[in-house]
């Protein structure tokens, strides 16, 4: 088709949309006008959708949605904002428009069906359209050859420099500061740490044993109905603090085995003697379900506190040789 031909198509569709409107003004009416009815392959065309109506009540639009394809052979190269347009103030006549740029590379006859607009629950068509899209002849007569020959630049060393550099700058930039950077860091974390040291001072063991015996005492725990519970809060208190005060594994060993530990210690032979009565106590209430009453209970915990008391002097005189020899 010559382009006297694609004219005289394109200013029938005007003179017909034209008349086709002077006839329905006031009734809403779709319509699909097309640039061309065919083209060659790879040509962009132009869809021009509108619909004109008057103003109602509910005046609720669904205007149609397409994604990057009219059909399944004709592809939407770009599309422009729907807009309402204001036609007849009076009569609240207005138009929806939205102009629409295609394109097809499938030889043959394209058909385009209706597409569909509604309004207030209305829904309006447009007529079905057809495409032909033509395949570009080629001279077959002809081989095929290069556009131009190829042929050498002389292409300086100098110039290759000059214009890396232009291109690529910013890089080196990057790769300096960087370089910058972990050098600082390098000598930052090669300073000496000044760290300051704050001693704090280890509160003695017949202070913190008593501190919990002292507090099951004042509750007066022994009367609990879960006799293990209490006893082994007493002899775990009393077991931490031979650890501390004579320096052995007493909450790992067995009665027996603090008791050997204990052999030479300067603890006297009665407070050892009860020191071996109240574990084995506590081992028959742990693990023989031995109950005893609230007034053996109590008994333990006071001959605890007593013991304690009664070694914790010689725990400070140990410590103040042990800090003479230091």
């Amino acid at each position: 088709m010559n382009e006297e031909t694609k004219m005289l198509t394109r200013l029938l569709h005007i003179i017909l949309l034209f008349s086709f409107g002077q006839l329905t003004y006031g009734q809403s009416v779709a319509e699909a006008v097309y640039s061309a009815d065919s083209l060659k392959i790879g040509e962009q065309f132009i869809l021009n959708l509108t619909f004109t109506t008057t103003k109602s009540e509910k005046d609720s639009l669904v205007w149609p949605k397409f994604d990057n394809f009219l059909t399944n052979e004709i592809e939407i190269v770009q599309k422009s904002d729907l807009k309402k347009i204001i036609l007849d103030s009076v009569s609240q006549t207005f138009q929806y428009k939205q102009n629409f740029a295609l394109t097809s590379f499938d030889v043959g006859p394209n058909p385009i069906p209706s597409i569909e607009v509604t309004y207030d629950d209305s829904v309006y068509t447009t007529q079905p359209f057809q495409i032909i899209v033509s395949t570009v002849a080629v001279d077959t007569s002809k081989g095929i050859y290069d556009i131009k020959p190829i042929y050498e630049v002389d292409y300086k060393l100098s110039n290759q420099l000059n214009d890396w550099f232009s291109e690529n700058w910013h890089w080196l930039v990057i790769f300096v500061l960087i370089v910058i950077i972990a050098i600082l860091i390098y000598k930052f974390r090669k300073r000496p740490v000044e760290s300051t040291v704050i001693s704090v001072p280890k509160i003695p063991a017949h202070v913190s044993a008593l501190n919990v015996l002292r507090a099951l005492a004042q509750s007066k725990a022994w009367e609990s109905d879960d006799k293990k519970a209490y006893y082994s809060s007493v002899t775990d208190t009393v077991r931490k603090y031979l650890e501390e005060r004579f320096d052995i594994q007493a909450m790992e060993e067995t009665t027996v085995e603090i008791i050997k530990d204990l052999k030479y210690s300067d603890i006297l032979s009665k407070d050892k003697f009860f020191l071996q009565e109240i574990l084995k106590q506590a081992d028959m209430v742990k693990f023989a379900k031995f109950k005893p009453d609230n007034q053996d209970g109590q008994v333990v915990l006071e001959k605890s506190i007593e013991f304690v008391e009664r070694t914790k002097t010689d725990y400070q005189e140990h410590n103040i040789k042990e800090n003479k020899n230091v």
